[in-house]
């Protein structure tokens, strides 16, 4: 089994259930992903809140996703979309071993929506 293959499978059976939708409104199919609050090892940013595990960002986001869901390919705004939240990708990268893509690796911003 190729490498890349593995880490989707690790995602498919501990990631949470997404989607990404480009802003012309192209959806893809659900697939699984990691979404996870940023946290820093230091009190130096702002519009941080302080919780047990450390400082955590209340808007930026980490994700790792499939390696087949290439949010790099794609010429226009993209979100990703959860069952509690709308983020938008502000940065995005392959990460490969060898020559390999491992995965794509991605910085969100949550999408606030006005009341």
């Amino acid at each position: 089994m190729r490498k890349c293959e593995r880490v989707k499978k690790l995602l498919n059976r501990y990631g949470q259930t997404v989607f990404a939708e480009t802003e012309s409104g192209e959806r893809s199919v659900n697939y699984k992903a990691f979404v996870q609050p940023v946290r820093y090892k230091n009190k130096m940013y702002l519009n941080a809140v302080e919780s047990p595990i450390g400082t955590v960002s209340e808007n930026y986001y980490l994700y790792v996703g499939p390696y087949d869901v290439q949010l790099t390919a794609i010429n226009e705004p993209v979100s990703i979309n959860t069952a509690i939240m709308r983020c938008t990708v502000e940065r995005a990268e392959c990460v490969f071993l060898d020559d390999e893509i491992l995965y794509i690796w991605a910085i969100l911003r949550r999408v606030i929506e006005d009341e």
